[in-house]
């Protein structure tokens, strides 16, 4: 069987991409042979998921103290930020 990757379905394509009966926007498995044709005519672009802003890059995880907040130095800019905010 051969490898498959994903691909999002573009305003271009019609009712129906590779054979499948689709949606613009849906998110579609597919192998390269079966979207060679479907990339060339715009119907379809590779798909690439979009990235939390809560998390990093190399999928762990992003807490307040290692984004500075739970610092003293980070709680006295966000002290700061706040009274300037006040004025």
């Amino acid at each position: 069987m051969a490898e498959k990757t994903l691909f999002r379905v573009t305003g271009a394509a019609g009712q129906y991409v590779a054979g499948r009966k689709v949606k613009v926007g849906a998110v579609i498995a597919l192998s390269g042979a079966q979207a060679e044709y479907e990339l060339a005519r715009g119907m379809i672009v590779p798909h690439t998921p979009a990235i939390s802003p809560d998390t990093p890059e190399d999928g762990g995880s992003i807490d307040r103290a290692t984004r500075g907040l739970e610092t003293e130095e980070g709680a006295q800019r966000a002290s700061q930020a706040s009274a300037k905010g006040r004025r």
